[in-house]
């Protein structure tokens, strides 16, 4: 394909460290270089790179690249001008910019209801999700959807782009997107852990409540977390209640099944356990703020 021979003409080095980018290096590993971490790699990732025979150089090969395509993909790394001058450099960010910048920027979109989700591919800069943005991948933000379906399917989306952008970039073809955002319209990411996902309560909105879950009840191996009398206690599953609800928020409405309802801050939720009849037990002896409503 010209796409890829576009690739291939030049030296095309990932620099990547984290098991996000396994997909990206099992697809476009005829198009791939080498690998340059700029940090410990991920075991995972490391050991696909070498079942793929991919070289991994060490990171200050980075000060010395020439003429080459270099792609860095959630490395987090600011690079001196007078090195990404020297070639052709790119950034893909995990959200949409210029409104969500730093860490986690998918995450806290999903988590304030943002209509869509994405990569921005764009160029170096100086400063951190700055540069000139070459395109974006997307997918809505679709409530039934959890955050690693979604991610998956925008990682195959950007996979599928790569080849195709990067001719036209090495080529001077490509033309920068209309941008998404109003550019004084910002929002400043901290990274999100896997400690954000354990609540002491329920005195949350409901949408905020369930695309925490839609965030941590997944199939990555995260996991959202109750967090009772100093036990922590997996949460199974949410959903919604259609009903209105008033009084103190965190206290239990209604039991059914496996199944328990909280009060929240604007309504009710439903909460599924690993173990609810062990919660609801434990909840109606305690002396905390959850308290049965009588």
């Amino acid at each position: 394909m010209e796409t890829e021979s576009a690739i291939r003409n030049h030296s095309f080095y990932l620099v990547a460290n984290s098991n996000i980018a396994i997909p990206f290096v099992e697809n476009l590993r005829e198009q791939i270089t080498a690998i340059i971490p700029t940090r410990s790699p991920d075991a995972q990732f490391l050991d696909v790179c070498k079942s793929l025979t991919l070289e991994v150089l060490e990171q200050d090969i980075l000060f010395s690249i020439t003429n080459s395509l270099v792609i860095l993909f959630e490395c987090h790394k600011i690079i001196p001008r007078a090195v990404f001058s020297k070639g052709l450099w790119l950034n893909i960010h995990s959200g949409l910019l210029p409104k969500w910048r730093g860490y986690s920027a998918n995450s806290w979109a999903l988590l304030n209801k943002e209509p869509k989700l994405g990569f921005t591919i764009h160029e170096l800069e100086e400063e951190f999700d700055a540069g000139r943005i070459i395109d974006y991948v997307t997918t809505d933000n679709t409530p039934s959807s959890n955050y690693f379906d979604l991610r998956q399917e925008l990682l195959y989306k950007l996979i599928n782009r790569i080849p195709s952008l990067t001719y036209e970039y090495v080529n001077g073809l490509s033309v920068p997107p209309k941008s998404l955002y109003e550019h004084d319209d910002i929002r400043y990411c901290a990274k999100l852990r896997k400690s954000d996902g354990i609540i002491s309560d329920f005195s949350y909105l409901t949408d905020w409540l369930i695309n925490l879950g839609r965030l941590y009840i997944n199939k990555s191996g995260s996991q959202l977390f109750f967090s009772l009398n100093g036990k922590l206690i997996r949460i199974e599953n949410l959903k919604e209640e259609s009903g209105s609800y008033l009084g103190f928020h965190s206290r239990i409405l209604k039991v059914s099944d496996n199944w328990v309802l909280f009060k929240t801050l604007d309504s009710a939720i439903w909460c599924q356990f690993e173990d609810s009849t062990r919660v609801v037990k434990e909840i109606r002896k305690s002396s905390t703020i959850i308290k049965r409503n009588e």
